[in-house]
């Protein structure tokens, strides 16, 4: 396999708005977002653009590959645009707070990082081997609904080397939300991701590039020890050092790539909807009581979400799923986040060293498994109804054998 690897700065105009919590407005940046592009080429052309930025809306997404097919022939289902899912970067979507839109020269810049990366990646492909390995991260997270129930604190680890066992790059998947900064925190930052990267490039010369997984609910909730910048180097620093510690590797063959992939539709009534009604009245009430603050504005974003889908007798939703399959290795795509127990099942029904790779090619919310939806926060935000989240994840398994 040939592999490359270029990362570049997002430019970003201060003032600007940030995305993640309530709006926001930042005036300073502490670290800036980074685009992180990579290609994988085997028997095809994958390609690879990571964001430091909380989601991808499908509309951007698609635009961003319409471009590099436009530009480089290569095929627009091969291509693959992701976010890190900091909470305190740049807006970048009309997902949230849509009366807050992002920059147009600011989307206009990142199509044109994401061709120019491209070409330097195409331009610098190198044969390569891989060598895996895995850690744990121990208690520096935990699952933020509830600290006693199951969550992945693995990290998962590819160091690509050149014919000379000299490194490329390293790809490292891991299951935690990069939300260790507090809400109220208008510095614009990659949060623990952006230490992690750096930290280990500077301790040992290897550049990373970031996929997060099954990070739906888990976070640093119980566990932090602060929600400020001295916090998220902790954190990104403990990481980076565990990887760093770890020596015990093998290699991996990645022969036989293929690309794997599907587009699932589900077509449902939202007014016969009682969880989404029950939602909705929920989000009323808090509303009498947030009027007029930013809290306020965002339970109204939220309910406006919910109005229009009450507004259709029927909707259909179109869900691209995605598995990059190779003898020894695979990567999962879903443009969605996922809940802990629908990663352990993905994985515990393969024999193969598998990413999960979450917030891609677009953003539907929160796949929450049947069992839990209605009892966790993160069944309100989910753009999937009770069930069609463990009908995908299902599918999602039957493409990866």
């Amino acid at each position: 396999m040939k592999v490359a690897y270029h990362k570049i700065p997002i430019p970003v105009q201060l003032p600007c708005h940030m995305e993640g919590y309530v709006d926001r407005v930042s005036s300073k940046i502490h670290d800036h977002p980074q685009l992180v592009s990579f290609i994988l080429q085997g028997e095809t052309t994958i390609v690879y653009h990571v964001l430091d930025v909380i989601l991808i809306e499908k509309e951007l997404a698609n635009r961003l590959q319409n471009a590099i097919n436009q530009k480089f022939q290569i095929p627009i289902e091969q291509v693959f645009i992701a976010a890190t899912h900091t909470h305190s970067s740049v807006k970048i979507s009309n997902y949230l707070l849509p009366s807050y839109p992002p920059e147009a020269e600011l989307l206009d810049k990142i199509e044109e990082l994401v061709l120019e990366n491209t070409a330097i990646c195409l331009a610098n492909l190198k044969e390569s081997q891989a060598n895996y390995r895995e850690i744990s991260t121990g208690h520096l997270y935990s699952n933020r609904n509830d600290p006693s129930h199951s969550f992945n604190d693995k990290a998962y680890a590819i160091r690509f080397e050149d014919t000379n066992q000299q490194p490329i790059f390293e790809l490292v998947n891991i299951a935690c939300h990069p939300t260790v900064l507090a809400p109220e925190v208008t510095e614009i930052s990659r949060d623990y991701v952006g230490v992690l990267r750096d930290d280990y490039e500077k301790a040992t010369g290897v550049p990373l590039a970031v996929l997060i997984g099954e990070a739906g609910d888990v976070s640093t909730r119980h566990t932090r020890k602060g929600q400020d910048f001295s916090e998220v180097e902790r954190v990104g620093k403990t990481i980076s050092q565990l990887l760093q510690n770890e020596k015990n590797s093998h290699l991996l063959d990645l022969s036989g790539m293929h690309l794997r992939q599907k587009t699932v539709e589900f077509t449902y009534k939202p007014q016969e909807d009682q969880d989404l009604l029950m939602t909705r009245k929920l989000y009323q009430e808090q509303l009498k009581n947030l009027e007029g603050s930013k809290q306020g504005e965002i339970i109204s974003d939220f309910l406006r979400m919910i109005d229009k889908k009450l507004q259709k007798e029927s909707l259909t939703l179109t869900v691209p799923i995605s598995v990059l399959d190779c003898k020894d290795w695979q990567i999962l795509q879903f443009p969605s986040e996922i809940l802990s127990d629908f990663g352990l099942k993905i994985r515990e029904q393969s024999q193969k060293k598998q990413a999960i790779h979450a917030y891609t090619n677009g953003f539907m919310g929160y796949a929450v498994p049947e069992h839990l939806y209605g009892k966790v926060y993160e069944s309100a935000v989910s753009e999937f109804p009770r069930g069609i989240a463990d009908q995908l994840i299902e599918q999602l398994i039957t493409l990866s054998k």
